[in-house]
């Protein structure tokens, strides 16, 4: 798949601006992030971290978990996720991420989809890439969980 070089950069420049909206949104109502279970897991267990959930969503704390109260806690994880994502990306650590600093990560990304290295992205290894992906995040979740500290 061959991507002209400036719709690749501005779909980049895009994405970080998008990524800097929803981390401005998310510094008003940061969500609190629970602790990963450790398993095997009682049910009433569960049932706690359950309860524990839903009185974090209830923001007004009225009983109920209104539609309004979901999105916004959806949205302040997926606010903690990119700011997790582009304090990766910030390769000098300065707070910022520069067009250079985005660029280059994603492009490093693609070119390590390119198992051939013909300079060109298949479906094959696209699919390939994604699947290595969802294996390395299987084994940090199996990490995590045998560590109750991670």
């Amino acid at each position: 798949m061959k991507v002209p070089g400036n719709r690749l950069a501005l779909s980049f420049v895009a994405a970080a601006c998008a990524a800097g909206l929803i981390a401005m949104a998310a510094a008003q109502s940061p969500a609190p992030r629970m602790e990963r279970p450790q398993l095997p897991m009682r049910i009433a267990d569960m049932q706690s971290r359950l309860h524990e959930r839903a009185q974090s969503i209830d923001a007004n704390h009225d009983g109920f978990v209104a539609a309004e109260e979901f999105q916004a806690f959806r949205a302040a994880r997926r606010a903690n996720r990119v700011q997790r994502r582009m304090a990766r990306i910030d390769t000098n650590k300065d707070g910022r991420v520069s067009t250079v600093e985005f660029e280059a990560a994603h492009l490093a990304r693609l070119e390590r989809a390119d198992a051939n290295r013909d300079g060109q992205i298949t479906r094959e290894e696209i699919r390939a890439m994604r699947q290595q992906r969802r294996g390395e995040r299987m084994q940090r979740r199996a990490g995590a969980l045998s560590d109750p500290k991670a």
